[in-house]
């Protein structure tokens, strides 16, 4: 799972391909004005063929735009350094053959993403000029090498009469013939179509952070096997939960457990995991000993009462752990371990 990395470049949920770097621009432009929420959840793929026009309209994307990820052949390669985590060469292979366009794109996307694809691709030489349609068949590839939890292809045209022109290929290939999408309506229809994908299917929103990095945003899906995923790659993680609760799993927790820890929201416990998470996420100093004492005491507790209050309180949080010295104290405050990769899950709306 290379989407919950960072300084990479890595799967999104919204990969769009293009051939014409204007029509990028234009969509990019459209989204920045009208749903800037979704430039952090694309990558945009351009086809177009390499020049110092299209290396500048790359850098102008990557400075303009800098939550996207490109992926584009370069006159220049070496004038994309300052960029280099967020941009990918294409290979000359993948104009030219099918398995190696397609595997291409599989790489790019996530699980249950969204593929939006222009229809007539020209750069593609391994499609003849007079069947431009049939690059609707390639999204078809594209979705049984992703395989388990495929995304979901749509595609956008400026031309007119698709529907009779090749709508059996579409069907024939799983695809509704309603999902191409008219490529002059980029505000009133297509940006609100990726809006409505990525809210119902990625409903989440993780602010997370390793050891490696700053704090980093992404969208995640609701669906259990992302979870397992995440917590495969986080030690900690708070999850929404059911019936004013949260869960928290993670690496971290003791292997015996066979489930995240389930924690109601108006706990003790779970404002200290609460606090301890985001004050590593923030990157602060941690959580003050007498602020926990006096939530845990009982009303009117002396310093040394709360003192061992947070102390006990704390002690249960570590066991836990698989490792207990995963919280330490300094200086008077709790925090996390400083080698742990957090998470917090929250609505994305």
């Amino acid at each position: 799972m290379n989407w919950l990395r960072n300084n990479e470049f890595t799967q999104r949920p919204l990969v769009a391909v293009e051939d014409h770097v204007y029509h990028i621009s234009e969509l990019l432009r459209v989204i920045q004005r009208t749903a800037p929420e979704l430039l952090r959840s694309l990558t945009v793929v351009c086809l177009d063929r390499a020049g110092p026009d299209t290396d500048a309209a790359v850098r102008e994307w990557c400075h303009d735009y800098p939550q996207i990820q490109v992926a584009s052949r370069f006159a220049d390669p070496g004038g994309f350094e300052l960029f280099a985590n967020r941009v990918e060469q294409l290979d000359d292979n993948i104009f030219r053959n099918q398995n190696d366009y397609c595997r291409s794109i599989a790489r790019k996307i996530r699980k249950r993403g969204m593929l939006l694809q222009d229809i007539d691709l020209e750069t593609l030489e391994f499609i003849p000029r007079d069947r431009w349609w049939e690059t609707t068949m390639l999204s078809s590839t594209v979705r049984g090498i992703v395989g388990e939890r495929a995304p979901k292809c749509a595609f956008i045209s400026n031309k007119r009469g698709y529907e009779a022109t090749f709508g059996a290929e579409l069907l024939a290939a799983g695809h509704d013939p309603r999902d191409v999408l008219n490529k002059y309506e980029m505000e009133r229809v297509v940006v609100p179509f990726l809006q409505r994908y990525v809210k119902k299917h990625f409903p989440w929103q993780m602010n997370w952070k390793n050891p490696a990095a700053d704090l980093q945003f992404c969208s995640v899906n609701s669906d259990e096997l992302e979870k397992r995923e995440v917590e495969s790659e986080l030690d900690l993680v708070l999850w929404p939960a059911k019936d004013q609760a949260v869960e928290l799993g993670g690496r971290a927790l003791c292997p015996e457990r066979k489930s995240p820890v389930q924690l109601q929201v108006d706990s003790n416990e779970y404002e200290s995991w609460k606090t301890l998470i985001e004050s590593h996420l923030d990157g602060n100093e941690g959580v003050d000993v007498q602020t926990v004492g006096q939530r845990v005491a009982p009303a009117g507790a002396l310093r040394a009462e709360v003192t061992n209050a947070a102390a006990r309180h704390i002690h249960s949080l570590r066991k836990r752990l698989a490792n207990p010295q995963s919280i330490v104290t300094i200086q008077g405050q709790y925090r996390l371990a400083n080698e742990l990769s957090v998470g917090i899950v929250s609505s994305n709306s």
